[in-house]
């Protein structure tokens, strides 16, 4: 009895084995790469295994979607003992929409010999589509015209006999080749439906509804205006509204069109005068160039 006593006495000053050392910890990192690359996540241990250690691991999407996005990934991760550091890629698909940064997720789940820390990677897809120009403004829409919106830049009242063919349809007419000019001299499209062109003595015409007249251009009038070659005044009406109007005398008369020199701001001068190459320039300056 005296015996058994003593080795109970000893076994209880028997130091006691070394604890059992907890399990490591893992964590899943973040990962970012743009459209077409890959996004690597580092998969890693708190302290290298002395055990075999697994892990579940699967891509769930976010704002990005699987098989449009990237590449979905699922399986199981083994560190061997002595191993820390694990990667999983997943690769990334190319688009050419312009679009916010999207993300998706990698998961890890079911752990053997091993704390999961952070289960949780958020992957980030990096656009790297250019963001489109952007469209035009849509153009403001024609306005009617007021006083000063339109210059009377050069009148054919008395065609040449043989060179005044100013409509160019090859025949010489007193009638068809009488024209009117006039310029938008404003920096908007300006709508020209019911403006009247007028002489001393009635309305000769009037612009249809949708005539439209763009900033710096000009327009002509052929014919049916029955300009007086000995003198006239021709006035641009809208309604009641008088928007210019030039009066001549018989300098108008002379076998070729008065015209403004220099064209839009000087005083009316005989065509010859201007040029002396030529009688007229419908719808172009007085030396031939254009308007716009």
């Amino acid at each position: 009895m005296f015996r058994a006593a003593l080795v109970a006495a000893a076994a209880l000053l028997l130091p006691a084995g070394p604890a059992q050392a907890a399990p490591p910890a893992l964590r899943a990192g973040d990962a970012q790469a743009t459209e077409g690359g890959r996004a690597v996540f580092v998969v890693k241990l708190s302290r290298r295994a002395d055990r075999v250690v697994r892990v579940r691991f699967r891509t769930v999407g976010e704002s990005a979607a699987a098989g449009d996005d990237f590449v979905a990934r699922s399986g199981r991760l083994l560190f061997r003992p002595g191993q820390r550091v694990k990667r999983i890629v997943v690769s990334l698909s190319q688009d050419a929409l312009d679009e916010p940064d999207e993300t998706f997720v990698l998961r890890l789940s079911r752990p053997v010999n091993v704390r999961i820390r952070d289960r949780v990677g958020r992957g980030t897809i990096l656009d790297d589509d250019p963001t489109p120009a952007p469209a035009p403004p849509a153009p403001a829409a024609p306005v009617p015209p007021q006083p000063g919106d339109l210059v009377l830049n050069e009148i054919h009242a008395d065609p040449h006999l043989t060179q005044g063919d100013a409509n160019g349809d090859g025949v010489v007419s007193s009638d068809g080749d009488e024209f009117v000019e006039l310029v938008n001299v404003t920096g908007k499209a300006l709508a020209l439906g019911g403006v009247t062109i007028s002489d001393a003595l009635a309305v000769r015409y009037t612009f249809p509804d949708g005539e439209v007249l763009v900033p710096g251009c000009a327009v002509v009038i052929f014919g049916g205006l029955v300009l007086n070659n000995g003198g006239d005044t021709v006035s641009i009406a809208l309604g009641e509204t008088v928007l210019t109007s030039v009066t001549y005398g018989p300098e108008g008369g002379q076998d070729q069109a008065l015209t403004r020199a220099p064209d839009l701001t000087g005083d009316f001068v005989q065509h010859l005068t201007a040029n002396p190459d030529k009688r007229f320039s419908p719808g172009r300056r007085a030396d031939g160039s254009g308007f716009c």
